[in-house]
């Protein structure tokens, strides 16, 4: 593999992650479940960021445009929630949904450190090593994120993924990532 395909795969991958958390988003709006729709919103701006980082590195260290590899587009959304409305939602229907949510996000981010660790590998048996450190970079930032799913599995397993403690959160968390997405644009300004 060459580096342009190891970073077109990154780069898909990034794709596949922005549109997996777009559609987080989407799926706990429908659940009325704001802050939850905030977390997935600040990680798929930190994706969309992340992406284009990855884009400028291998322009400016290869001369290069970095092309995608082939994109999955799939759909996390169950199938048949297009024919309900929040309201038809029961409670329990909710509750299978955290936790359904909540295992996806983390099955997606363990999946992401494994494809980084592979191209992070790659790339040093190449001797590509600042390229390596970049990916590294990424690995590192996907450790985080593994970190806060598990902790939040944490958290609802401890609740039992009761929907009253649930709903109790949200707005806490929804002024958390108010504050990082705030700080984000700030950074991303005073960056540009």
């Amino acid at each position: 593999m060459t580096a342009g395909e190891i970073f077109g795969k990154i780069s898909a991958h990034q794709v596949e992650g922005m549109m997996f958390h777009e559609q987080m988003s989407d799926y706990y709006d429908f659940l009325g479940l704001d802050g939850y729709r905030c977390c997935h919103k600040y990680h798929y701006i930190c994706e969309t960021v992340n992406r284009a980082k990855i884009h400028k590195f291998y322009i400016n260290h290869y001369n290069k445009l970095v092309m995608d590899s082939p994109i999955n587009s799939g759909s996390i959304i169950p199938v048949g929630w297009d024919k309900v409305t929040r309201l038809d939602v029961d409670p329990a229907t909710k509750k299978n949904a955290v936790k359904s949510g909540v295992s996806e996000w983390h099955k997606w981010e363990r999946q992401t450190k494994e494809l980084y660790s592979q191209m992070h590998k790659e790339l040093m048996e190449m001797g590509e090593y600042t390229a390596a450190e970049m990916v590294m970079w990424l690995i590192e930032e996907t450790e985080d994120e593994i970190k806060a799913a598990e902790s939040k599995t944490m958290y609802l397993t401890a609740i039992n993924y009761d929907l009253s403690d649930i709903y109790r959160c949200q707005k806490k968390i929804r002024e958390k990532y108010h504050d990082k997405l705030h700080c984000m644009e700030k950074c991303m300004m005073e960056g540009c």
